[in-house]
């Protein structure tokens, strides 16, 4: 059965470890209750458990928030907490297309300040894409 919220994603993998895994069954899960706008709050609402592993805490976070302006839902304050923030910035997928954003070597990224949290858009196919940094 699909992780019917983020919280049953964070559990589950906290068991396993798979967080991607089940970060894609939710997803599954989510899209299928398209229309529902409670059904879909629902999902996303309650903040999920904190993982071993700042990735899945960061991606976890990410999803939250783009599920949230995608289908125009109350943003879940959690999604805000800084330990869904990463120090270094992480893709999704790991594309080496993607290295110029990373080292700030890509003439698009001008005037886009290095520090505080900044995030940039979608990189792939309606997955977030976070490159946020933490503010000293």
């Amino acid at each position: 059965m699909r992780p019917r919220s983020l919280v049953a994603v964070a559990e589950r993998s906290a068991e396993d470890g798979d967080w991607n895994h089940h970060i894609r069954e939710f997803l599954d899960a989510f899209y299928g209750a398209d229309g529902d706008i409670e059904r879909q709050s629902s999902m996303i609402a309650e903040e999920p458990l904190h993982l071993g592993h700042p990735q899945a805490n960061a991606f976890i976070g990410g999803v939250g928030e783009h599920l949230a302006r995608r289908w125009g839902l109350d943003m879940p304050g959690w999604v805000r907490d800084d330990r869904r923030y990463l120090d270094l910035p992480m893709f999704v997928p790991n594309d080496p297309s993607l290295k110029p954003y990373t080292n700030g070597s890509d003439s698009r990224l001008s005037g886009i300040p290095k520090r505080g949290k900044v995030g940039l858009p979608m990189a792939n196919g309606g997955l977030p894409c976070r490159l946020l940094f933490r503010s000293d």
